[in-house]
């Protein structure tokens, strides 16, 4: 591994090896140096089990003592437990709706709009979802009353008053009694800067697309941290014109975010692509389909000649 702290974008379409990229990596470490630093990768949470699975296979039985999978929330944990602070009692999904319903039930006279919607099936579902997006995107009470304030009277202004005055007697319940997985991404952020497990460790985070604020915080504080990180972005650069753009409109949108990052941590990016796709290589027709877009897509002058979409 290197001295300088490094961010290493990794792009390529579905089925062209990104995450067989980055455990080929992981396991060239583990072979050179079996008690080396950590190398840690970070996937969704639906995609822990099948990843850890992969890089028992990908390490052919030599071992994997230097190599972690976790998903945000599980890292949250890991380091909770490691930093030795008192574990708060995790709310729920069901115990968030119960808990509003409590609060919908003491303080729905002080509402507006919501007040016969606070009444209907399903709503404490959709306000908890609500608040969980809120803050995600570091959305408080506060800014909500702000914008109400913004917007001038009637409907708009009622119902994110509703809203505000609803999250800020969530927030003043769970303050200090609860946590939620929200919560443990503040956590984690504030965390990693101090985590032993990330001294000249290495990182990959594979099977993103997108990062929402408070991931993208984890991602700084990964980035500063680290040796160096890894981040992989279904994309192809070679397909980046016209309307063909919008098959990749998101994660062109991440790479941005990410060279951004990059530079406020004052870390070296790179971008780098790779190549045509392995998995689907055989699938009967590909080579045609391939061939047929690409010639529509050079009738539209989306797609050079000379491009690189190749039908083999």
């Amino acid at each position: 591994m290197g001295t300088r702290r490094k961010l290493d974008i990794i792009l390529g379409r579905a089925g062209s090896g990104k995450t067989y990229e980055c455990l080929r990596m992981m396991t060239e470490h583990m072979a050179q140096a079996p008690l080396g630093p950590a190398l840690v990768m970070i996937v969704p949470e639906h995609m822990t089990y099948k990843a850890e699975r992969e890089l028992a296979a990908a390490a052919n039985g030599r071992g994997t003592m230097r190599g972690y999978v976790f998903g945000f929330r599980r890292l949250a944990w890991r380091l909770l437990s490691d930093s030795g602070q008192t574990v708060r009692p995790r709310l729920t999904a069901v115990g968030k709706r119960l808990l509003l319903k409590k609060i919908i039930e003491e303080r729905g006279e002080d509402l507006t709009v919501l007040k016969r919607a606070a009444q209907q099936r399903g709503f404490t579902a959709a306000l908890a979802k609500a608040i969980e997006e809120l803050k995600s995107y570091g959305g408080t009470p506060e800014q909500l009353d702000e914008a109400a304030k913004a917007v001038g009277e009637g409907y708009l202004n009622q119902k994110l008053t509703d809203i505000a005055t609803l999250y800020w007697e969530f927030q003043k319940v769970t303050a200090g009694r609860y946590e939620d997985a929200e919560d443990r991404m503040t956590f984690l952020a504030a965390a990693i800067p101090k985590a032993e497990l990330f001294t000249g460790a290495e990182v990959w985070l594979d099977g993103f697309v997108f990062f929402n604020p408070q991931e993208r915080n984890v991602l700084q504080a990964l980035i500063r941290k680290a040796e160096k990180v890894h981040v992989t972005l279904p994309m192809d650069t070679e397909l980046m014109k016209g309307e063909s753009s919008l098959l990749f409109y998101r994660a062109q949108k991440t790479l941005s975010a990410l060279e951004e990052t990059a530079q406020t941590a004052g870390v070296e990016a790179t971008v780098r692509q790779l190549g045509e796709p392995r998995r689907f290589s055989a699938v009967p027709g590909r080579r045609a389909a391939i061939s047929r877009y690409r010639d529509i897509a050079a009738r539209r002058g989306e797609l050079p000649a000379d491009s690189g979409v190749h039908t083999g």
